[in-house]
């Protein structure tokens, strides 16, 4: 994700905001461009901000773990601070370690052959065999198998980009949706590869709008399933407290537990009655949750899922594409409003724990407000 100067202080409250929608978008680790973290303090504040379990940081990268379970090791940054090569664990080593690779290439022609062609020379970084590796990040070029203008990037680049990795964002034969946009241009620019072996792991991928304000790069996604180490259920499950406090859902499960206890057979232990009213009860919770009013997260995927169609669907004719502007302005403020109810949850939960620490409030307030 480029964020297009994460640093910046001319607009702190932009800034907090932003990082507040990452972090709600599910994301278990996030790579970062043009972060402009160039001093310790940054550092640490912007680790503070995403709430993370572990970061790296550069001038130019940053790759930050949002899950308790990952963490990083061996981390490795090229001279040029535009690259950050590291190795990522799983705490409880439920599922392989793999290397992971963020890049951030230069924009101007001469200034990105020469750090591609410096990648190719330093193994550390990017080994020559790629093996369980992730590279991804802001290329700054539009990667194609098959491209009538090959001199975006070296080609011993590309050669090794095409005999060793796969691009999981677009599969083979697609068309790649734009990444960048600047007014009425758009390019595919940012990318994530997965070498041979790592990629029928590929779940999905997703090319996500971003609020103008934040970035005017999308979030490019992809989710990955690995076979864990050790087998583990689902877990038990439980339903949200807060419709306990829903005047709809207690009216409806009060009727439904009244009803569902005089259809239960008599000749039943009392044990088998207990476990198919549970039964029973979780059905109801499961089916009540799915039919409640849309969420503003399921609002946004939903016109996520029509900017996408649109965009496939007038790509040869963009001037005739007159719905999209009304979506993205449906998706910046529905993103707005999000992440304004994000951060009114998170003042009240905070009041809600009863921190009375002075110094704590006020690095705190700090760094909410930085």
């Amino acid at each position: 994700m480029n964020c297009r100067g994460l640093a910046k202080t001319n607009h702190p409250q932009t800034r907090s905001l932003f990082i507040r929608h990452l972090r709600s978008c599910g994301i278990d680790l996030l790579a970062l461009q043009e972060t402009h973290a160039n001093t310790e303090p940054l550092q640490q504040m912007f680790h503070t901000q995403f709430h993370a379990q572990d970061s790296l940081w550069s001038p130019h990268c940053g790759l930050v773990s949002l899950s308790l379970h990952l963490s990083f090791i061996n981390p490795l940054f090229s001279p040029c601070g535009r690259c950050i090569s590291t190795t990522v664990i799983h705490t409880n080593n439920s599922i392989p370690s793999f290397r992971i690779c963020v890049v951030y290439a230069p924009a101007s022609y001469r200034d990105r052959f020469s750090f591609l062609r410096s990648l190719l020379n330093s193994p550390a970084l990017l080994p020559r065999l790629p093996s369980s590796c992730i590279l991804l990040g802001n290329f700054n070029y539009t990667y194609r198998t098959t491209s009538s203008n090959p001199c975006q990037a070296p080609p011993e680049w590309l050669n090794f980009i095409s005999n060793h990795f796969v691009d999981c964002v677009t599969l083979s034969g697609e068309v790649p949706a734009p990444t960048f946009h600047r007014q009425l241009c758009s390019s595919s620019i940012d990318y994530v590869f997965a070498s041979s072996d790592l990629a029928p792991c590929r779940q999905s991928s997703s090319v996500s709008y971003i609020h103008p304000n934040w970035s005017d790069h999308c979030l490019v996604a992809t989710t990955f399933k690995f076979t864990a180490k050790h087998a583990t259920g689902k877990g038990m499950w439980h339903a949200n407290p807060r419709l306990a406090r829903n005047p709809t859902f207690c009216t409806e499960f009060d009727a439904y537990i009244s009803t569902s206890v005089f259809l239960l057979s008599p000749y039943m232990s009392p044990q088998d009655q207990w476990d198919r009213l549970k039964h029973m009860l979780t059905k109801f919770i499961k089916s009540f949750t799915r039919r409640r009013t849309q969420t503003l997260t399921t609002l946004e995927a939903r016109l996520q899922s029509k900017r996408d169609k649109l965009i496939h669907k007038f790509r040869q004719q963009p001037a005739q594409n007159f719905q999209l502007p009304i979506i993205e302005r449906q998706l910046q403020q529905v993103q707005l409003e999000r992440v304004e109810i994000l951060a009114l949850r998170a003042g009240k939960h905070w009041r809600e724990n009863g921190e009375i620490s002075a110094g704590y409030l006020k690095r705190t307030v700090a760094e909410r407000q930085a």
